[in-house]
């Protein structure tokens, strides 16, 4: 879990440049696929123990991070725990992530294998 928040911090300071630059589209989707090129930099980069961001894209108002790594990386933890691991590394930095309405889904795969998609976040969780 620790890889993920080194993860979402590298996220969030993308993100945060984003929106101190004002994301200048008219819709969701718009400021989504704006996000997404914004960050597009982040993809290949390596967490610790061959967990890498393998490809970020627009789902129309849906930001979709794909996170791969070796055979057995993700251990018993869910694709719901992961996707929560990272929404409370953002949201701890960007509490306003969300505020235009843009959503978060991470996917995870195991050697390139099918995408185990998360639910779609719309929120960040209440403070622990």
């Amino acid at each position: 879990m620790r890889r993920l928040k080194v993860l979402a911090a590298g996220l969030v300071a993308s993100a945060t440049f984003v929106g101190s630059h004002a994301l200048q589209a008219q819709s969701v989707a718009d400021q989504a696929a704006e996000l997404v090129q914004w960050i597009q930099g982040l993809v290949g980069s390596d967490y610790g123990g061959g967990v890498v961001i393998k490809a970020i894209r627009a789902e129309g108002e849906i930001v979709v991070i794909r996170i791969d790594g070796p055979e057995n990386w993700r251990g018993d933890v869910t694709a719901s725990e992961i996707s929560y691991a990272l929404l409370t590394g953002l949201c701890s930095t960007a509490p306003t992530f969300f505020d235009s309405g843009i959503k978060l889904r991470v996917d995870t795969t195991e050697i390139d294998a099918k995408p185990i998609p998360s639910p779609v976040e719309t929120a960040c969780p209440p403070p622990e």
